[in-house]
């Protein structure tokens, strides 16, 4: 008996969205200490830290509104010129790369740890659609011979907002995010004089911090997280 698929949704409502202060006293209280608990602890392994991002994220960019939290979404390399690149595929966020039996398997690719995305429901057997809107890194830094830096860590996030930057489907200014028991950075892909930079947002009084304070007055990382999130709250299609 062939299986009946769920109901089509229905188009995304426009709502008034909340207020960035509402949003962030929306997430549950469990939620927010889990959170600063486990950022707070003395930890030995980095994955200790995802479930609870994870939570927090799904508080701030809720699936109702059609958010979509992607752990180690792949980034696979962009064709330039789909035309003599022999067999191809497209992803869902809008970039032509190389198909699987061209022999790119592995290659080029990258895993940022949280891709938030806005995801727009399409009919069975077409392509899924998402839209990049910001990138979160989890970081775990200890006093340990060779172990991971701030230094290395934003090197690697800006990796990956480079690499971001060649998708179609993305915020055009994409913030991405490190967050780490030992604060948090926010880097942003910039468009200045037709050139597209990757240059560090930072307050009043941060211009020589590699890393803020997660849980500074205000809750700056939360903050720019309700702002993102405000800002796509009505989204229900590619812009």
């Amino acid at each position: 008996m062939p299986q009946v698929p769920p109901p089509f949704p229905q188009h995304l409502n426009v709502v008034v969205p909340p207020t960035p202060q509402a949003l962030r006293n929306s997430i549950p209280d469990h939620t927010s200490w889990n959170f600063h608990k486990v950022f707070s602890e003395d930890l030995r392994y980095e994955h200790q830290m995802y479930g609870y991002v994870n939570a927090y994220l799904q508080a701030i960019f809720p699936q109702e509104r059609w958010f979509l939290i992607n752990p180690q979404y792949q980034m696979r390399p962009i064709v330039d010129n789909p035309d003599t690149a022999g067999d191809t595929s497209f992803g869902s966020l809008g970039g032509v790369h190389l198909a699987r039996t061209q022999g790119s398997e592995g290659i080029g690719k990258e895993y940022p740890d949280f891709s938030v995305t806005k995801t727009f429901p399409r009919h069975l057997h077409q392509q899924h659609v998402q839209y990049l809107i910001a990138l979160v890194e989890v970081k775990l830094f200890r006093e340990e011979p060779n172990s991971e830096t701030p230094e290395k860590a934003i090197n690697q996030l800006t990796d990956y907002l480079e690499h971001a930057s060649q998708f179609p489907n993305r915020e055009d200014m994409l913030k991405g995010f490190v967050v780490s028991n030992e604060g948090y950075c926010c880097w942003q892909i910039m468009d200045i004089d037709d050139e597209l930079e990757i240059l560090p947002v930072r307050g009043e009084g941060e211009e020589n911090r590699v890393l803020t304070d997660l849980f500074d007055s205000g809750s700056p990382f939360s903050r720019f997280l309700c702002d993102i999130s405000i800002a796509h709250w009505n989204l229900a299609d590619l812009p």
